[in-house]
């Protein structure tokens, strides 16, 4: 069986005239701000995935959909963007029904991406000696809170059963085997949109 290749061509377009293949709101906004710091720290780097409809001739989104969004909201923020950018065209031969490129939109571009190995990404940014703040997806200034916990009476060691302090919320406890690594998931949650504390135990 043969793979197929799907990628047309990558060209300069009018991104404000592409439409939209998804409804607005299908998704949650949670990366939004992130996203635009990263626009504006780094620039537009990644391009944006559109199908033309061979009937209508219209040019849709079928993944961008929150950078073009945000590089709209960048505009009204008085930020200067460039009139054409990046598009990736898929094969409109192959993909040829919008009922087609929704399928694609939802099985190819909105499939989870692999978590990183902790370790592996500590070892990897220190052999080139970045810091965590380099390279989180944010690129925001993170303030830790640290919260110690009271003695348990009678004993010379630290409480840590957190449940008669808990009332109506779930909490998950996770044990990092170094600073950087609890900075990593740290951020990773919180850009996922998780209420996150650190504790010292």
């Amino acid at each position: 069986m043969k793979i197929q290749d799907l990628i047309v061509k990558t060209e300069k377009v009018k991104w404000q005239d592409l439409k939209d293949l998804q409804p607005e709101n299908l998704k949650t906004n949670f990366h939004g701000e992130k996203t635009k710091q990263s626009i504006i720290e780094l620039g537009f780097a990644q391009a944006i995935y559109v199908w033309q409809n061979p009937e209508t001739q219209e040019v849709k989104i079928i993944d961008g959909h929150l950078r073009s969004d945000l590089l709209r909201e960048l505009i009204a923020d008085g930020f200067e963007v460039p009139e054409k950018l990046n598009c990736t065209f898929l094969d409109n031969t192959k993909i040829k029904t919008e009922q087609e490129a929704i399928k694609y939109l939802l099985r190819v571009f909105n499939v989870k991406r692999n978590s990183m190995d902790s370790e592996t990404l500590e070892n990897w940014i220190e052999e080139f000696d970045l810091s965590v703040d380099d390279v989180a997806f944010d690129g925001l200034d993170i303030k830790f809170e640290v919260e110690e916990l009271p003695m348990v009476e009678g004993s010379d060691k630290k409480d840590k059963d957190l449940s008669d302090k808990i009332i109506n919320k779930m909490c998950l406890e996770i044990e990092c085997s170094s600073e950087a690594e609890q900075e990593i998931l740290y951020n990773r949650f919180l850009g996922e949109g998780l209420k996150v504390k650190i504790i010292n135990l």
